[in-house]
């Protein structure tokens, strides 16, 4: 998640903060289009292990990614929304804390 839109998560989800990887490069912040910035940003951590990236969106956001000529021929890029996210957010959240 860019630095600008993590930074733009209310505190008091700190749950739903700790589920994503801030990620600092100006290169890609300075991008003003939140669905190209984040596409990019995804592409741009295929480099890291495990090769692999979830975007997080909304139901109606979701289209919008898709269809963005960014994402085009990307296949180790998912985009979930709604009840899909929430499943993900909460399994990495349990596997993570399960032991506090």
């Amino acid at each position: 998640m860019s630095k600008k839109c993590f930074e733009e998560i209310n505190s008091d989800r700190t749950i739903l903060r700790a589920c994503f990887y801030l990620y600092d490069k100006e290169s890609l912040e300075i991008i003003n289009d939140d669905i190209e910035r984040n596409i990019k940003i995804a592409i741009d951590l295929l480099d890291e292990t495990p090769h692999s990236t979830i975007i997080f969106t909304s139901e109606t956001k979701k289209e919008e990614y898709l269809k963005n000529p960014h994402f085009d021929g990307v296949k180790k890029i998912k985009v979930k929304s709604g009840n899909d996210t929430l499943t993900i957010i909460n399994d990495f959240f349990y596997r993570c804390c399960r032991n506090e």
